[in-house]
């Protein structure tokens, strides 16, 4: 063999392992990073929420969460490519009247960029309660981004809970909204 074809071929297997190297480290780096944002300090209970801007979706007109302050709320965090989130849409429609008489404000936050939820709210009621936020401000309040997931906040904007929308506190909150919304009005 000779010397220049010998050289040439030990220059290339040093790039290629330069190469392999740099692409290493750079895949590790993103690695960190996403378990980093996989384990993001949630809101906890108690936690007073950050002051957030968005609009609502269905008149497109500007939102600050000042507004939410003096009364009680859910966040629902959903998405279109969740089987489980659509699949909430009877729930969220049958507690509707229940928050409604209960005085909670609930908004449904999309949990991607997409902001399409029309298969889960699409043509009912539940449009007008579609909050657009962006997504710096869903990560602080929604850091894992789960989904279906729920934030209660109370009048003083403190986080009274979270979770997954499977959890003993959130089938609670469907069945006391749904018992409201099926008690006859008393009379006066």
């Amino acid at each position: 063999m000779n010397v220049t074809v010998l050289e040439f071929a030990i220059a290339f297997l040093l790039f290629a392992v330069a190469l392999t190297l740099f692409l290493v480290l750079r895949l590790a780096a993103r690695v960190a990073a996403l378990e980093g944002a996989l384990h993001a300090p949630r809101l906890q209970i108690g936690d007073v929420v950050p002051d957030f801007e968005g609009r609502r979706a269905a008149d497109g007109g500007s939102f600050t969460s000042a507004g939410l302050a003096g009364g009680n709320t859910a966040l629902i965090f959903l998405s279109a490519g969740c089987p489980q989130c659509v699949a909430k849409r009877p729930d969220l429609l049958a507690m509707l009247p229940g928050m409604n008489r209960a005085e909670v404000t609930f908004w449904i936050v999309p949990a991607d960029d997409a902001h399409d939820l029309s298969e889960i709210v699409g043509g009912s009621a539940l449009e007008a309660h579609v909050l657009i936020l962006k997504s710096d401000v869903r990560r602080r309040l929604n850091p894992n981004n789960i989904v279906p997931s729920y934030l209660f906040i109370d009048d003083q904007m403190v986080v009274q809970d979270q979770s997954h929308m499977e959890d003993e506190n959130w089938l609670d909150f469907v069945r006391q909204m749904k018992a409201i919304s099926t008690e006859t009005a008393e009379p006066v």
